[in-house]
């Protein structure tokens, strides 16, 4: 019975660790989401507020992310290798920060080469807008697959913890009734 009692238990702590390490990376996924859209949204933030004050200091955010993109992007495709849907979606997000992020240095740099009016009616048009219309929904798609992930494995945690209680009490009292 208490050997019984033991390879369930056991057999049970296990798929609890592993529900914890899926749970864990789910989470992981989700944060490294919420840099990459950080990073675009700051890029965007900068050239607006550059464009509108030609300003050099508001350009400090737009730096930073243009230098930490490639290694968000690089930390995230690892993260969801074991993912196929969600490389997929990555294949598409990849591509669209690279476009925003060149499409926000060809407004500094029209602002900074041409004049306020030209780097104005450029932002004005909309694209960049649209851009990161299509990186938000995208990581809102994988966020959401994640978060469906994450309480897969809460549920599936919680379904173990349950039953190696139980297994660990009505054992515990056959064992002692024996």
């Amino acid at each position: 019975c208490l050997g019984v009692i033991g390879i369930i238990s056991f057999t049970n702590v296990t798929r609890l660790s592993e529900e914890a390490d899926r749970t864990r990376h789910a989470e992981e996924v989700i944060a490294a989401l919420h840099v990459v859209l950080s990073a675009a949204t700051d890029a965007e933030t900068a050239q607006r507020g550059y464009v509108i004050t030609e300003n050099e200091s508001f350009l400090e955010p737009y730096y930073d992310a243009g230098r930490r993109i490639a290694a968000d992007l690089n930390e995230l495709r690892k993260l969801t290798a074991d993912n196929a849907g969600q490389r997929r979606k990555l294949d598409i997000l990849a591509p669209l920060v690279a476009e925003r992020i060149d499409d926000t240095t060809k407004n500094i740099e029209l602002s900074r080469n041409e004049d306020f009016a030209a780097a104005q009616a450029e932002v004005a048009s909309g694209r960049g807008k649209l851009l990161h219309d299509r990186i938000r929904s995208i990581t809102a798609g994988m966020e959401e697959t994640e978060q469906s992930l994450l309480d897969q494995g809460k549920q599936a945690t919680r379904h173990a913890t349950t039953l190696t209680r139980r297994v660990i009490a009505v054992g515990g009292a056959l064992a002692f009734a024996i």
